[in-house]
């Protein structure tokens, strides 16, 4: 079998006849080409594992090596394959015979959901378990660092504000950088999009009737949904990426959509990423020509540490993910379950260094975040846990004589946990207090907690980031507090919240720039 992909003259072989099971492999092979017309990533792995899955499958007795094919599998072939790679990888200790498990197994996967009943029901179960294989590597890769990352990000916007309109190979790559470090996706998942994996859709009513094409030209599309297909996972989800939350990527989607609509129109094709090649044709962009070594050569100022793997500036986006949002990462399995993350990129020196970091300051404020203020609802004390949101019942003579304070009463104004010792709290305005320690609410600070907590809704934020930094806690503490006093308290103080001095520049902070 030959087959060639889209992007160039090369030639990738697979002769079924000389093959340990040549009606095998033959069928293997047919469906390995359909499925690299579509999907280019997999193309060179299957490529050494059909081959060696055959010559396993050929040994096994009741196999008939000359006659049987994929029909005949069974789940104990399944098995003395993952066991042959077993013992190669504990020979080898390479990464090789997990990706070569995985990889197969997906095929395989995609065979059956192409042609359901083709496979035995053993051997579609089997292929849905996960590998016995780990994933084994002598020598991991690490991430860019902040440097690196910086001044590639620099190079590839200089490139792509250069030209708006050019498709050359060197700005698809530049393009195509952007895209890993603002999404965080693996390069196999993006380079596989095509005009229909990605959805524009609007809210301005001028883009009512155009398609994601135009949209993405005019600047109109307030979000894209985007369908993500892994082919190890055997996966295929959608993300949504929003002009709000999302301003790069949706920008980044798109110029490229825009660069290369003319081209699809022009060819047929729907790849995201066209280019012209040497002799002028349109065809889908090679993403070894240029290489990444090349490009980064090429256009980046100073020398970026080897591996020039792509698979490198994933890695440094989900470190940055993890090092902005460490609270809900783990808790959210967004990008991974906690095995993968713990397994594949605790080793980022970024991450250890800021786990580090992490966990002094934790360990140093551990007392203040688990106890916050004393919250007294009639004659029945609680004391909240700001962390947890718990309530929990305390004696009354255990409720320090509290000053009046701005937004609550306060046990000890000049014992501040954001001010040295003998300062005055310089945060008695901004919605702290109800997070704090020292401080003691009562029904006659209502107005205020409700004020600050409508201000501090994540609704309302004009970003998320600064909303999950300085603002959650305060949401979360105030509408825990809340549900804590009579109904009717709480409706009567609604009436009441423009007598609360707080400043308005908590608002305006919270809504961006666009509402004063």
């Amino acid at each position: 079998m030959e087959w060639f992909p889209p992007a160039g003259p090369r030639r990738l072989r697979l002769v079924p006849a000389n093959l340990g099971a040549p009606e095998l492999a033959r069928e293997l092979a047919s469906s390995w080409v359909a499925l690299c017309r579509e999907y280019i990533s997999p193309v060179n792995i299957l490529r050494t594992a059909i081959p060696k899955f055959c010559a396993i499958v050929a040994r096994q007795p009741g196999f008939d090596a000359s006659t049987d094919g994929i029909e005949a599998l069974r789940r104990r072939h399944l098995d003395a394959w993952e066991r042959e790679l077993l013992d190669e990888q504990a020979k080898k200790k390479t990464e090789q015979p997990y990706r070569l498990a995985v990889f197969l197994s997906a095929f395989l996967r995609w065979i059956e959901d192409e042609q359901p009943g083709k496979l035995h029901p053993s051997v579609v179960e089997r292929v849905r378990e996960k590998t016995r294989l780990s994933l084994v590597s002598s020598n991991p890769l690490q991430d860019f660092s902040r440097r690196e990352m910086f001044l590639m990000r620099k190079a590839a916007r200089e490139l792509t504000h250069q030209d708006r309109e050019s498709c050359d190979p060197d700005v698809l790559v530049a393009l195509h950088v952007l895209l890993s470090v603002a999404t965080g996706q693996p390069p196999e998942v993006l380079r596989v999009l095509t005009v229909d994996d990605v959805v524009a859709s609007t809210t301005d009513p001028r883009g009512a009737d155009m398609d994601t094409a135009v949209l993405a030209a005019s600047g109109l599309a307030t979000s894209y949904a985007v369908t993500i297909f892994k082919l190890r996972a055997h996966s295929v989800d959608e993300e949504v990426y929003t002009r709000k939350h999302d301003r790069r990527v949706v920008s980044l989607f798109d110029d490229l959509i825009s660069r290369t609509n003319t081209l699809r129109q022009q060819s047929g094709l729907r790849s995201l990423w066209l280019t012209r090649g040497r002799t002028g044709e349109i065809e889908r962009h090679d993403w070894s020509r240029p290489r990444l070594s090349t490009w980064l050569f090429r256009h980046v100022e100073e020398p970026v540490s080897r591996n020039h793997d792509w698979r490198r500036i994933r890695k440094s986006a989900i470190a940055k993910d993890v090092m902005d949002n460490t609270d809900t990462f783990l808790e959210l399995q967004h990008r991974h379950s906690p095995s993968t993350f713990f397994g594949r990129y605790t080793a980022s020196p970024d991450m250890r260094a800021h786990m580090g970091r992490l966990w002094g300051r934790t360990a140093a404020e551990m007392f203040d975040r688990a106890v916050g203020p004393a919250v007294v609802v009639g004659g029945s004390p609680v004391r909240l846990d700001v962390a947890t949101q718990q309530a929990r019942p305390i004696e009354s003579k255990s409720v320090p004589r509290a000053y009046e304070g701005a937004l609550t009463g306060c046990a000890a104004p000049e014992q501040s946990p954001y001010a040295d010792e003998g300062e005055t709290c310089p945060v008695a305005r901004a919605g702290k207090c109800f997070t704090c320690p020292n401080a003691v609410i009562t029904e006659a600070h209502l107005p205020a907690m409700i004020l600050l907590n409508e201000a501090s809704d994540p609704e309302a934020a004009g970003r998320l980031d600064t909303w999950t930094s300085l603002w959650r806690d305060i949401h979360r503490s105030t509408a825990t507090m809340l549900t804590l006093f009579p109904a009717k308290s709480v409706d009567e103080a609604r009436r009441r919240t423009s007598e609360v001095l707080v400043d308005l520049g908590i608002r305006q902070e919270l809504r961006g720039d666009d509402e004063k």
